[in-house]
């Protein structure tokens, strides 16, 4: 794939993008890596390159434009999309860290050790995420 095209793709990802952990009911854990736009046309891009869902809803606000998320939700697409991008992060660079020890606790035997890590992970994501720090 071209530079120029996983350049474009980090600077959205850095601005437009989010990556989390998130923790389901049922207490598993999760990496989640998403692009919102306003602009269809950019979000469709994103899955003409990279495949991943798109999702689109309508803000709360009738005067606000519909909302389109782009996201990848198998950790498999997820780890291959982040190396593909590694050299051209820059914002997200301490997110993109966590999100990749996540994905690679996966061979980790010791379900109890695991759990405990991925907890940590999901509390430094967490605070890595949070707003004005």
């Amino acid at each position: 794939m071209l530079d120029t095209i996983l350049a474009y793709t980090a600077g959205l990802l850095d601005g437009e993008g989010t990556i989390g952990i998130y923790r389901k009911p049922n207490g598993s854990i999760y990496v989640n890596l998403s692009i919102c736009n306003t602009d269809g046309e950019i979000i469709e891009w994103l899955q003409k390159h990279f495949d991943g869902h798109i999702h689109q809803r309508k803000r709360l606000n009738p005067r606000s434009k519909i909302l389109y998320q782009w996201y990848l939700g198998q950790q498999g697409q997820i780890l291959e999309f982040l190396n593909l991008l590694e050299p051209f992060i820059i914002i997200k660079k301490r997110q993109f860290q966590i999100a990749l020890s996540f994905i690679s606790t996966k061979n980790l035997c010791d379900s109890e050790t695991l759990d405990e890590y991925r907890s940590f992970l999901h509390s430094q994501m967490k605070e890595a995420n949070k707003r004005g720090g």
